[in-house]
């Protein structure tokens, strides 16, 4: 049975996934493109792909970054030659990812590092379910064996479907503080599996959990000790080295992305060093810590795409297991939860390139492509 969440999205055409992205590419489909019977003169390239760490990739024009099947017009032309489904797997599939959940049961996701999921425009994602189930088809797809009994953390299918589903709801709620939540959701690790199995309690009992955490979990602001800072900056470090896929995997390249990241981790540098897509802002001079230099109040409607996000997150599960490196149900809801002061640090960052103090839409939006991009992917 195919679970899809509930969000929004039409491709743009923009290019962006064939521009950013290191695809990969299998043996058996380098095979059957490298067969494609273009017409004398018509075939881009040869060499189409390249090794790294063992791996085979689309290849990227050194000068522009785009796939080399990419056109002028952010067409590709091993589509519009031979249609669909002779692409690769993961240029089929994106932006959906697929995750085996509990036995017969997978969920399909947008990924919000598309311009389109990310703007919630375009058709209901329903509108794919029969593209998505003749994905679900092709023998190069590997979903796994679904959650192990340590992934459920001891916990039943229904107990995690009402957590999940009272949080989806929550999340959604812009009245509601996601450090808030992050704190019910300790508390009820606390409580033991015995109490979050009794589904019919758990349901009584969630709200009045949620008002609780609500009034006595202080506002959020990441960042307040040395070590929280600390943390966080190892994870803002994640998200900008990852964000950039590059093949260049050079040993020049290496030592570069090792003094940069020394740089922002002790406080200096600039993420535009990452790379030009990245906001042009000296990290301490963003003092994006700095409660006074952002003491504006944050309308509510900036966090929108991160509310989403996190809700079709929860909705299809992929938050823990194979989603996210093994984790247990409560360590991997914890890390999502967690995402939110990340997000609040990126866009900070960027803000301070263009309107330091204050936060709009778009600087969340960034903080969100960046996060979804990277979340559970990275070191996978």
């Amino acid at each position: 049975m195919l679970q899809i969440a509930h969000q929004r999205y039409t491709c743009q055409e923009c290019g962006r996934c064939c521009r950013r992205f290191l695809v990969p590419v299998t043996p058996l489909e380098i095979e059957a493109i490298a067969k494609l019977p273009w017409s004398p003169g018509q075939r881009p390239t040869r060499d189409f792909y390249c090794v790294v760490n063992g791996h085979a990739f689309f290849r990227h024009d050194a000068k522009t970054g785009d796939c080399v099947y990419l056109d002028e017009h952010s067409h590709c032309r091993m589509h519009a030659t031979f249609g669909a489904k002779c692409k690769a797997l993961s240029c089929r599939a994106y932006p959906f990812e697929f995750l085996a959940t509990f036995p017969g049961e997978v969920t399909a996701a947008a990924r919000y590092d598309c311009p389109a999921v990310l703007a919630n425009a375009g058709h209901a994602t329903e509108r794919y379910r029969n593209d998505l189930e003749e994905l679900l088809q092709d023998s190069q797809l590997h979903l796994g064996n679904g959650f192990s009994e340590a992934e459920l953390d001891g916990l039943t299918r229904e107990s995690i479907l009402a957590i999940c589903e009272f949080l989806r709801k929550a999340v959604l709620d812009t009245a509601i503080p996601i450090n808030a939540l992050r704190a019910m959701v300790r508390r009820l690790d606390q409580l033991g599996r015995p109490f979050a199995n009794d589904v019919e309690t758990l349901k009584t009992v969630l709200p009045s959990m949620r008002d609780k955490a609500i009034r006595e979990t202080p506002p959020a602001a990441p960042g307040r000790t040395w070590p929280e800072r600390t943390h966080l900056r190892s994870n803002l470090l994640d998200y900008l080295r990852y964000e950039q896929q590059t093949g260049d995997f050079s040993w020049r390249r290496r030592f570069r992305q090792v003094f940069l990241a020394t740089k922002l981790f002790m406080g200096h540098g600039n993420p535009h060093e990452f790379s030009p897509l990245q906001p042009d802002s000296p990290f301490a001079k963003a003092r994006i810590f700095d409660a006074k230099t952002w003491s504006v109040p944050v309308e509510p409607e900036v966090w929108n795409s991160l509310r989403r996000c996190l809700a079709s997150r929860l909705e299809s599960l992929q938050f823990f297991g194979r989603a996210y490196y093994g984790a247990s149900f409560f360590k991997g809801l914890d890390e999502l939860l967690e995402t939110a002061d990340s997000a609040l640090a990126l866009s900070r960052l960027h803000a301070a390139a263009s309107h330091p103090g204050e936060l709009v839409p778009e600087d969340c939006d960034y903080a969100v492509a960046l996060i979804d991009h990277c979340h559970g992917k990275i070191h996978r």
